[in-house]
């Protein structure tokens, strides 16, 4: 079961100050050797894919091997690949990084670039390998894992290239990543261990770019002319890595902000003793490629999400920007000059109503203040306003919607908004656009809602001004034009609208219609959550909680999500849930976590619903409770929710709180893998695999572990890979079988990297190779799987694939021991039998047969009789030889069905 949870001015540096801590003198790089390492990703198997990093990290490496560079110590890793070995996979990427580290000396250099996706998230920053998910951080490179590698190597040079922010990271149907934060990335990689030098592609809160025209990346298009020899400054025929940084620098950002009005600015972070050369004399290469500067028109704005927003998107896209106006506001002379000439109570009376309006926006405030007047008041406004007084038919319109000394008739209402204003009252005019908006007593029409929205906001309303911005925002009448929305969400912040504040910072946080500006989104958001906004309370939480636009404070997220959840907003308290249960930045409290998912599911709150669900079905900060389980999953997946629906399924297979049902199991396994779950998916191949509840059916079980394969569901992939092993609903074929497990392995699963090492080990399907073998066994070992942890104990005690050591042997037994695997107890028995890099010890030998045993493995039960028959190790006893003989054969022990027809006996007493 997976279990998921919810989730200024930039900073500009230039050359002296990103170099303050570098300083000594260039040294030639003949000295020592120089290794790089260089990995390149376009196309992902579970998030979005990029455009160019795959020809830029091959052009790298193209222009290092004619920049002195040896071929023998540049290793390419790109997704496009045809040997398997230089796969960027994150099994491949870390043991070839080791690999290379494990070669250079204290005179060497190692490079090590990265082209690919990157990911902040929780307080750890990860690149991509292939088959990352942004979901499974063991899927993802722990950048300071690399850091720590780099750092604990002999080499004096030490160069990190890293292009990982060209997009943001999405999954299936354009879903951003909850809780990404690329600035946190880019701080990350910004601040390297003592003796490391990190060359980015852009700065905090930029994106890098790419270029059709160049056909590659901006920064490595130039990062490969400046290695060409363009960089060159001093013309010394040496390209130093502050030349080329100078030069990658300045061009970069004069590129970028000529063809895509964007900023994008190099950084290089580090210290390090002595500056280094990368392309010395007689090894620049003069070919490539010119450099085509074009002037291109203004990109158009990605769509907005609707407006108000109910959450901060982490990773905003880019955005081009043009020059702001200011709409005109013109209040209308002739409605001016009516009420100066009106009954002077009423023009006093509509004047107070005004300020309210103006101050508070809301219907409940226009209320108040209209029943703190008498109903003769009411009356005077009803005969004032027959007589075609403007400000009198605006208040006896609200007097009818809201039931103020009268019956309410929003219908009747519609009649005096509609008067008053046709003579341009702009409390008029936005009331009845309400009206219009919302269908209250008359048909929706968003087309007239939007018109008299327009003729408020251009009188100066502010609400209107807000509304207008929502309709140009979300493309609604009008064609979606993101700077319009800018211009009128601007009007009503600076008038103090709360909602306004917050869609401009918003606008701002995507640079939608405005340049990207982080820390300018965060200022308006936080005017707008003074006013004690909710919606803007939870997303200054959302602010602080990832580090955006402010500095990380995840204490003061909570007080902003607690904030906004007293005040009742559902994804503030989800919100709040999540900080609890997952400990971010603050210490775990499950108790303190089911509270608020249960304040959130009982405001319909779907993701807080289907984890109060799970936190009960667990017993996670409350008591284990299976009917409250079901219920809570059950009302998330009604309305939708496919991980509610994996769950039902699960509870009714295990007969969780229930007997057990497999029919039910089957309807929601089908209703969740019919919205795409693919562990659904694979779990209904399971029911056809192993008859649980359906008939027996391997050709129906094949068909749903591929369609969950197809779909990278690595238990899926190993389920299929098991099927073509065993030639069940499918014809035998150990090549497919090996197939199916390297994709899953790749993924991590730590089973069929046991099941592939197995292949390779005795050859079926693919070529006996022990190296590969070792490989992947070691690979499952590390993913804690007992059996491949049992298996690496056997070549190490063998010096199969690798160099005999009793010692780790013994470890790995161990390891899989304690974890249940029988075949290990046994195996340790043989070490002590045996006196395998232990002390020799019959009785231990015993012990660890027995426990092997009793738990059924068969040739624990045949040693075990052996050493009762020879009374080693224990007092001799020929009939308990004989029982433990009986219980091996019965489990197909031929060693022991033998040995009991040589003394004349049957396998059953």
């Amino acid at each position: 079961m997976v279990r998921v949870r919810g989730r200024g001015s930039r900073l500009l540096w230039g050359v002296c100050a990103v170099l303050l801590a570098i300083g000594g003198t260039a040294f030639a790089q003949e000295k020592g050797q120089r290794y790089a390492l260089l990995i390149g990703i376009n196309n992902y198997t579970h998030i979005n894919d990029l455009d160019y990093c795959s020809t830029d990290i091959q052009g790298l490496q193209k222009q290092l091997l004619a920049s002195g560079f040896s071929d023998q110590r540049v290793f390419l890793m790109y997704d496009e690949a045809t040997d398997r070995k230089q796969m960027p996979s994150k099994p491949l990427i870390e043991k070839t990084l080791r690999l290379i580290l494990n070669l250079v000396d204290k005179d060497d250099t190692v490079l090590v670039a990265f082209a690919g996706h990157g990911l902040h998230v929780g307080d750890k920053s990860y690149f991509c390998p292939i088959e990352a998910h942004p979901e499974e951080p063991e899927s993802l490179i722990e950048i300071d894992w690399i850091y720590k590698q780099l750092e604990e190597c002999e080499a004096s040079q030490k160069l990190l290239i890293v292009d990982a922010c060209r997009n943001r990271v999405e999954l299936p149907g354009r879903r951003s990543v909850m809780g990404n934060n690329p600035r946190s990335l880019m701080g990350t990689l910004q601040r390297p261990p003592q003796g490391i030098l990190t060359l980015t592609s852009c700065d905090v809160g930029e994106f890098a770019t790419e270029s059709s025209d160049l056909q590659h990346g901006v920064f490595t298009h130039f990062l490969l002319k400046g290695l060409q020899g363009d960089a060159d400054g001093n013309k010394d025929e040496k390209i130093s890595i502050l030349e080329l940084f100078s030069y990658v620098n300045s061009h970069t950002k004069e590129y970028v902000a000529k063809n895509f009005l964007e900023f994008q600015q190099p950084t290089l972070r580090g210290t390090i003793n002595g500056d280094f050369v990368l392309a010395t004399s007689g090894k620049i290469s003069t070919t490539g490629a010119p450099v085509v500067v074009e002037e291109t028109p203004i990109a158009t704005p990605d769509s907005m999400k609707p407006r108000p927003s109910t959450t901060i998107p982490s990773t905003p896209p880019q955005m081009t920007s043009r020059e702001e106006e200011t709409p005109k506001i013109t209040p209308n002379p002739a409605f001016e000059q009516s009420i100066k000439e009106g009954n002077p109570v009423i023009r006093k009376e509509f004047q107070g109503l005004a300020d309210v309006w103006n101050k508070q926006w809301t219907m409940s405030a226009l209320e108040d203040n209209l029943r703190s007047y008498s109903a003769d008041r009411f009356e005077a406004w009803r005969d004032a306003s027959r007589q075609g007084s403007a400000a009198a038919q605006t208040m006896y319109a609200i007097c009818l919607e809201l039931g103020v000394h009268s019956p309410s008739s929003a219908y009747e209402a519609s009649r005096w908004y509609q008067r008053a204003a046709d003579q341009e009252v702009p409390l008029a005019q936005v009331l009845l656009a309400r009206l219009y908006n919302y269908g209250l007593g008359v048909d929706t029409n968003e087309g007239l809602a939007m018109e008299w929205y327009r003729k408020a906001a251009e009188q100066g309303d502010a609400l209107a001004q807000n509304n207008l911005g929502v309709f140009y925002d979300n493309g609604n009448q009008v064609s979606e034009d993101n700077y319009e929305a800018v211009r009128w969400y601007r009007r009503a912040a600076e008038q103090g609208h709360a909602m306004g504040q917050n869609n401009l910072g918003i606008m701002y946080l995507y640079g939608e219609g405005v340049q990207k500006d982080e820390s300018i989104a965060a200022q308006w958001i936080q005017r707008a959550a003074e006013t004690e906004l909710a919606l803007a309370l939870n997303n200054m939480g959302v602010l602080y909680r990832d580090g955006i636009g402010v500095t990380k404070d995840p204490a003061k997220a909570l007080r902003y999500f607690e904030q906004a959840a007293d005040a009742g907003h559902a994804l503030a308290m989800r919100n709040l849930a999540v900080m609890y249960d997952t400990g971010q930045g603050i210490s775990v409290n499950d108790g303190l976590a089911v509270r608020w998912y249960r304040k959130a599911a009982e405001a319909n709150e779907i993701v807080a619903q289907r984890n109060l669900g799970i936190m009960y079905r667990f017993g996670e900060g409350t008591s284990q409770d299976f009917q409250e389980a079901m219920k809570w999953l059950k009302m998330a997946a009604d309305r939708g929710d496919s991980i509610a629906m994996r769950n039902l399924g699960l509870m009714y297979d295990f007969g969780e709180g229930m007997t057990e049902n497999n029919s039910e199991a089957m309807r929601w396994y089908r209703l969740a893998a019919d919205k795409g779950d693919t562990v659904s998916i694979r779990q209904i191949g399971v029911k056809y695999d192993l008859g649980d509840g359906v008939q027996v059916d391997d050709v129906e079980a094949v068909k749903w572990y591929r369609r969950a394969a197809e779909q990278n569901e690595s238990g899926a992939q190993r389920n299929l890979g098991l099927m073509y092993q065993s030639g069940e609903g499918v014809t035998q074929s150990y090549l497919e079988a090996a197939h199916w497990f390297q994709k899953a392995a790749e993924q991590g699963d730590a089973n069929a990297a046991q099941k592939l090492a197995f292949l390779y080990e005795h050859g079926m399907g693919v070529e006996k190779n022990q190296d590969k073998a070792f490989q992947y066994y070691k690979m499952s070992a590390d993913g804690g799987f007992p059996e491949g942890e049992k298996c690496l104990g056997v070549m190490y005690l063998a010096g199969k694939g690798v160099e005999a050591d009793m010692d780790e042997a013994m470890r790995l037994f161990r390891s899989a021991s304690e974890k249940g695997d029988l075949s290990a107890k046994n195996n340790i028995g043989m070490m002590y039998k045996n006196g395998w890099g232990v002390q020799q010890d019959d009785a231990e030998a015993v012990w660890w047969f027995r426990a092997a045993a009793k738990g059924g493995n068969r040739l624990g039960q045949y040693n075990l009789g052996v050493m009762y028959y020879s009374g080693l190790g224990i007092t001799k006893d020929r009939q308990e030889a004989i029982r433990w003989w009986r219980e091996a054969a019965r489990n197909g022990d031929e060693d022991a069905i033998n040995q009991l027809r040589r003394m004349g006996l049957s396998i059953d007493p």
